[in-house]
């Protein structure tokens, strides 16, 4: 970070939301415990512990080993991480801690020392077309049930990413009704307060709508969370 390194207090709560964030997404508990107990010790220490990380000695502190000696200094010297940028420039409503810990997840060191995303690589998008037409038509050949999410504010992306004159990103209810009606059995759940990248922006009441679409179509035993 430019300009005077951030008090231990602000590094602390850097982690400790890093460690909640986390346990929202159900990883294991020792992971979530490793970034709250350094957040403690980072908080409770009577020494800079930004100094001590740029002298690669932050591991002095109790519960603070390499992975997060390392992950310090990368907040101190970027204030981010590359894989956050990538993702904030995506998305900006994204704060930088949630950028941040989105990026620490999704992504690992491989064998030739890049960082690469851990999803399924055979896994991708696949738009069918820009042909309205030709879209309803193939959507009316989904069999299953079908759940529509939309969010409100994802006009910001859409004018960010496709401008054109006279839109102002939104679809109308017309539109969205029309695509509704090309599914055989759809649902639509709109997100309050998140963007395009809702599964970025309302993780968890995006879970919950697609919890309650599940539950209502495999039936509650078999749509439960493990």
């Amino acid at each position: 970070m430019a300009g005077r390194d951030p008090s231990n207090a602000v590094i602390a709560d850097a982690l400790q939301e890093l460690g909640d964030l986390y346990e929202l997404d159900g990883a294991i508990i020792h992971r979530v415990v490793a970034y709250r107990t350094a957040a403690k010790a980072v908080r409770e220490s009577s020494t800079s512990v930004a100094a001590l990380a740029r002298d690669g000695k932050a591991t002095s502190l109790p519960g603070v080993g390499k992975t997060l000696q390392d992950k310090i200094v990368t907040l101190l010297e970027t204030g981010d991480t590359p894989s956050a940028q990538r993702l904030r420039a995506n998305n900006p409503r994204l704060s930088e801690q949630r950028a941040y810990w989105l990026a620490d997840h999704g992504t690992a060191i491989a064998a030739d020392g890049n960082r690469y995303w851990k999803f399924d690589q055979r896994v991708t998008q696949i738009w069918l077309s820009t042909d309205p037409a030709l879209n309803r038509q193939r959507w009316r050949q989904v069999q299953c049930a079908t759940l529509i999410v939309t969010a409100d504010l994802a006009h910001e992306y859409w004018t960010a990413q496709m401008p054109i004159d006279g839109w102002d990103g939104r679809f109308n209810k017309g539109d969205l009704a029309e695509r509704l009606r090309s599914f055989r059995n759809a649902a639509h759940v709109r997100i309050a307060n998140a963007g395009h990248m809702v599964h970025f922006d309302a993780p968890e009441m995006l879970v919950d709508a697609i919890e309650r679409f599940l539950q209502r179509v495999v039936g509650p035993s078999r749509a439960r969370r493990p």
